[in-house]
């Protein structure tokens, strides 16, 4: 008797079809995998911000306070050595080199550098300093947007399913994350504690003493100025 069976064979498209299912359930997993990464370095950040906030933002703030009463006193003196022009350059300035957006904690340092010294000229009237040191900036804020806005449109293009784009949108998250200066100061505490120092703890007495030498400035500005008063009566 002949055997009837027929062996079926898959077709092409059949196999395909299983490659893509494959492909996709693997992309699937891969994504949920780096979503429940991000998840974690999320909340292991958001812990650590509320301690910077705590020990760190509020002596920022501070500090920044008395910078703005030492410019807002300057900018009210009768005396002509702060002019308009000076101010617009500063406050430009100011905003460009704010420690704030450091994109790490030795960019974080240096820019408090530059803004001390940016403080300085200011309170000097030197506005040749200020001049020199806008346009360095400036320039290479410039370079460094051409550099993002080629890099975003270089992802955009890539984007070929919402699988993939998802995956790559939470890649991209997970490393703009761990690259802020927020991730650094937190990874760089980490380190510091497992050797037995506390990396929030120095810069909070390095914010002290630059606020006791804000304040040391302001009072000297507003002494002279209480001295001048003086005389001139």
């Amino acid at each position: 008797m002949e055997n009837s069976s027929i062996i079926r064979i898959e077709t092409d498209e059949e196999k395909r079809l299983q490659q893509k299912l494959l492909e996709l359930k693997q992309l699937k997993s891969e994504a949920l995998d780096k979503e429940l990464i991000l998840q974690q370095i999320l909340a292991d950040l958001e812990e650590f911000r509320r301690d910077y906030d705590l020990r760190i933002t509020l002596r920022q703030k501070e500090l920044d306070a008395i910078h703005q009463m030492i410019e807002d006193f300057m900018l009210t003196k009768s005396s002509q050595s702060v002019t308009t022009e000076i101010r617009a350059v500063y406050r430009r300035l100011a905003k460009l080199i704010h420690p704030d957006l450091g994109s790490n904690p030795d960019e974080m340092e240096a820019r408090r550098d530059l803004m001390s010294q940016a403080n300085r000229a200011f309170e000097d009237g030197d506005i040749e300093t200020l001049k020199s040191m806008l346009i360095g900036i400036e320039c290479q804020a410039d370079s460094n947007c051409n550099g993002l806005l080629a890099s975003r449109i270089e992802f955009i293009r890539l984007q070929i399913s919402d699988t993939r784009k998802r995956l790559a949108q939470v890649s991209i998250e997970i490393a703009r994350t761990t690259q802020s200066e927020l991730y650094q100061l937190m990874s760089r505490q980490h380190r510091c504690l497992q050797v037995g120092k506390d990396y929030l703890s120095e810069i909070a007495i390095q914010l002290e003493a630059e606020i006791e030498d804000a304040r040391s400035r302001l009072n000297a500005i507003t002494s002279r100025e209480d001295q001048s008063d003086g005389h001139s009566d």
